[in-house]
Order: structure tokens, then C-alpha cells, then sequence
């Protein structure tokens, strides 16, 4: 992985890949090519006039979080600044007008993410509520069930012997405890239907499953699975090999 804070010489300087990356308006893949190409400044391509600036296309769309394509399309339309749009567009956020990009900085997500938090169900969110709603989506909330408190979901419905999906509907249901059931509300499997494994049947003999196999003829699972997979086609060997 390529060392961030090395400094470089880049036009007479010494910079970090990071610095770099910001001077040039481009990624930090493309400083790294660059100077594995063994450059001391940009390459030279075409430069448009964008803003009173003279820049390349790749930097104009890095510059405005567009794609290439969004860039040549103002090019040809003749555009010499970023029309106003929805990279422009500002929106009320923590009680100031801020750009998506700005408000994806904050959260710490992606810009797509951040217009879903925008539009969502029209609900006004803060940077506050979104990283708890983030946090709460990848790390599992203490429940309560029967005045036992569980460190998530699954591990209470493990512990209860009923499926997540059914513990996490009761306590929609606003139950706390085996008294609160209603079974006439119960819509929902509370158990897990489990479908009864065929028994393996090979070289006349019977197996309740693959690793009783395996140990029986002294051979992997893997290899277990593949005897019965070709058993049909091709004769295999299955005898216990004896060591020397």
C-alpha cells in the first residue's frame, strides 16, 4: 500500500500523494500512477477554460462530483462554469444550507446515501440521528424478554429457541413476556421449519450425513461428497487407505 505522508517532488516541491491529489483535482490512483511513471507534474492533456481555470475533463468532474460523461456534456453544450444542478443544489441540514457532498462528509457515507437520508419518507434528519441510525443497523441492541436482558436479537432468540425474525416481531407487538402472547395475534413461524436431511446411501451402506461418511472411510468431507457425486460415472475407491 502506498505510503500517503512520503514526500514527493512535484513542480519543485516536495508534496504528499494526498497533497497532490488535491492540487491536481484527480484520485489518489491516479497520483500514484503518475509517479510510478516517474512524473514530476501532470501529463499533459487537454485543458479546457472551466470556471477561470484551465483543467482537464477528469479534473472538472472530481472537482464537482459528477462523472466524465456529465463534464463532456457541458463542454459541448458550451459551458464555461457548472450549471446550476443538483451538485449545486443546497439543502437544510443541522440548521444550514448545505451541498450533498458536504452532508455525506458529515455522516461519513457516500453521496447517493446521503440524497436517500435527503428524500426519505420527507423526514428531516440530523447528522446526529443518522449515525445512530447507522450504528444501530451494524451493531446488535440489548433486548428484554421475560425481565432477562440479551446483548441482541439473536442471541434472546437462540437463547428462547424461536427465530430473530419472531422475537423481533413480538417486541413490535409491544410484548415484554411469555404473559403478554397473544396466540391469536401470532401470524408469524415462531420456530424455524427444518426439513428432515434424506439419509447418503453409498457403496450399499447407509449414512446419517457427510462427516460419518468421511469417517468411515478415513477420507475429507469434500472428499466424502465427491465419492457420492460420482459414484454414477466413474468408479472410485473406497477403502480406507493404509499407511506405510
Amino acid at each position: 500500500m502506498p505510503n500517503n505522508s512520503k514526500p514527493h517532488v512535484w513542480r519543485g516541491k516536495e508534496m504528499t500523494r494526498k497533497e497532490i491529489a488535491e492540487l491536481e483535482y484527480v484520485t489518489l490512483d491516479t497520483v500514484t500512477r503518475w509517479l510510478r511513471e516517474g512524473r514530476t507534474k501532470p501529463p499533459t492533456g487537454k485543458l479546457y477554460d472551466f470556471d477561470g481555470e484551465r483543467m482537464t475533463a477528469q479534473q472538472i468532474a472530481i472537482r464537482y462530483g459528477v462523472t466524465s460523461t456529465r463534464v463532456y456534456q457541458w463542454l459541448s453544450a458550451g459551458c464555461t462554469e457548472a450549471p446550476e444542478g443538483r451538485h449545486k443544489q443546497k439543502y437544510l441540514w443541522d440548521g444550514e444550507m448545505l451541498e450533498v457532498e458536504e452532508i455525506a462528509r458529515r455522516v461519513g457515507t457516500t453521496r447517493a446515501n446521503a440524497r436517500n437520508y435527503l428524500s426519505k419518507h420527507n423526514r428531516k434528519w440530523t447528522t446526529d440521528e443518522v449515525r445512530e441510525m447507522r450504528l444501530r443497523w451494524h451493531t446488535g441492541q440489548p433486548c428484554e424478554w421475560n425481565g432477562i436482558t440479551y446483548p441482541s436479537i439473536t442471541a434472546g432468540a437462540k437463547a428462547l429457541g424461536i427465530t430473530a425474525h419472531a422475537l423481533k416481531r413480538r417486541l413490535h407487538q409491544g410484548w415484554r413476556c411469555d404473559a403478554d402472547i397473544v396466540p391469536a395475534e401470532v401470524v408469524w413461524k415462531e420456530v424455524a421449519t427444518c426439513h428432515p436431511k434424506p439419509p447418503i446411501v453409498f457403496g450399499g451402506k447407509t449414512f446419517t450425513s457427510y462427516k460419518e461418511m468421511a469417517e468411515h472411510y478415513g477420507v475429507s468431507e469434500a472428499t466424502a461428497r465427491r465419492y457420492v457425486k460420482t459414484q454414477r460415472r466413474q468408479k472410485v475407491v473406497t477403502g480406507k487407505v493404509e499407511k506405510a
